[in-house]
């Protein structure tokens, strides 16, 4: 609003104000008192609600009223005893669940992949609520697949129902299974997309901007990455029979794919980080059209770009967009020793940030997953394993070189393993992760804020 005092025009962001001494969640705001002739000019109405909280920090208030001043919105102010806390919830006590993939379905909760060793079990877990503190029966998605413990990783299609491709480690193939039903308790026939060899190992998948599925994963026998683009919602032509494009060899010549991430780019193109174990190189490819490829088993790619001559290896690299276009990364360093960040500043990352060390507390960064928050900057959930712990952290740029500090989200006494980061319906970041020994749990984690400040 505009006010005028002795001639002077002011602009005054003032919506929420509280007497001297008030105090919400032990936060004292000040009381504001306007002195002599005050004149009101202009369209004072504001407009619609904006919902606050007063249970992290007086910055986040000022922010609050900073942000409804400008949309001439009414702020309502949560109070402490509304306040949440980070809930940590157990959904497979089988004591041997690993290669959990988390993402939030079309019904606004998560749902979440992983194996069951034991029993040479694919499972799925839909949660009922948005902090999974409840959720329904595990379901059997697929069993006999052998030892897969080199990852499943789910996506929600766009006809609402979620995705899985994973290894199936009896037959050493690259399966993938589409849900019928949002809790996946129906479900097509698993499909078998890429059985040349011992393939599918360290995959990734993402949902391509003409809806079809998209993977990323390696090649163990030519110890090479590939990728594979379905052509259906579903990869499938009919029950059964897969309908995808010829899986595709993007880079070879030594130890070269695993970790593997894939993420789609603003240009509608795929973008793939992984390691190059030969060298201990973190690398980047970035896909010239939506199915990597000119015509039928040729690769239409820009040249792998090496981000990092200190790379992950052997362990998964995480990949994202962020809310300037470009592709980040989040990865350990080659000695396991700290979790490490790469910002590209252009679409291909031929060019980029140098890599930025974020937590340099030995030994983390393992088992790093990242993903974009409610403030459009980066947020990841990792492994610190001198202390078995979950952690995260909170960039406070695009870029990540500036960050609030390392937060402990569980302490379980055992290695972290598997952790996939995703943002809930709720704005606030949620994990699911599994623990590496007795008892080897799947664990899903739901902040109660969207920077994880809460405990």
């Amino acid at each position: 609003m505009n006010l005028s005092r002795n001639g002077l025009i002011v602009l005054i962001s003032v919506i929420f104000v509280a007497g001297a001494g008030t105090a919400y969640a032990g936060i004292v705001l000040p009381m504001i008192t306007l002195a002599g002739d005050v004149t009101i000019t202009g369209d004072t109405t504001l407009q619609g609600d904006l919902i606050c909280t007063d249970c992290v920090d007086s910055a986040d208030i000022l922010d609050c009223e900073k942000e409804a001043a400008l949309t001439r919105a009414v702020p309502t102010f949560v109070s402490s005893s509304e306040c949440g806390s980070i809930n940590v919830k157990t959904v497979e006590s089988s004591d041997s669940a690993l290669s959990t993939s988390i993402a939030i379905g079309q019904d606004d909760f998560p749902v979440m992949s992983y194996i069951v060793s034991t029993n040479d079990q694919l499972r799925f877990v839909h949660c009922t609520k948005q902090d999974c503190s409840t959720f329904d029966s595990r379901n059997i998605v697929e069993s006999v697949i052998g030892f897969a413990s080199t990852g499943t990783s789910i996506a929600v299609g766009t006809d609402g129902f979620p995705v899985i491709s994973y290894w199936d480690g009896t037959f050493e193939d690259l399966m993938f299974v589409h849900c019928t039903s949002q809790d996946c308790l129906t479900f097509d026939t698993p499909l078998v997309l890429d059985s040349a060899g011992d393939v599918g190992k360290f995959l990734s998948m993402a949902i391509g901007t003409d809806s079809f599925p998209v993977i990323s994963y390696f090649d163990e026998d030519t110890l090479a990455l590939k990728f594979v683009h379905c052509k259906a919602v579903n990869c499938q032509s009919s029950p059964g029979v897969p309908l995808i494009d010829t899986p595709l060899e993007l880079d070879s010549g030594g130890t070269i794919g695993t970790g593997t991430s894939v993420a789609i780019g603003i240009d509608t193109f795929p973008v793939i980080s992984y390691n190059d174990e030969s060298a201990v190189d973190l690398v980047l490819i970035h896909c010239k059209s939506i199915n990597c490829q000119s015509s039928p088993g040729v690769p239409f790619i820009d040249t792998p770009v090496v981000l990092d001559t200190d790379g992950p290896f052997g362990f998964q690299t995480s990949i994202t967009i962020g809310t300037d276009g470009f592709p980040v990364v989040a990865y350990p360093d080659g000695n396991l020793q700290f979790l490490k960040f790469v910002h590209c500043v252009s679409i291909n990352c031929s060019t980029f940030d140098a890599p930025k060390i974020l937590d340099g507390n030995c030994c983390v960064g393992g088992h790093s997953s990242v993903a974009i928050g409610v403030d459009g900057f980066p947020v990841i959930g990792y492994s610190d394993s001198s202390n078995q712990d979950l952690k995260f952290i909170h960039c406070t740029n695009e870029d990540c070189s500036a960050f609030d500090n390392p937060k402990i989200l569980d302490s379980p006494g055992n290695f972290v393993l598997d952790t996939s980061t995703a943002i809930g319906a709720d704005g606030f970041p949620v994990f699911g992760y599994s623990i590496q020994s007795s008892p080897r749990d799947a664990k899903i984690v739901h902040c109660a804020d969207s920077r994880c400040l809460l405990d």
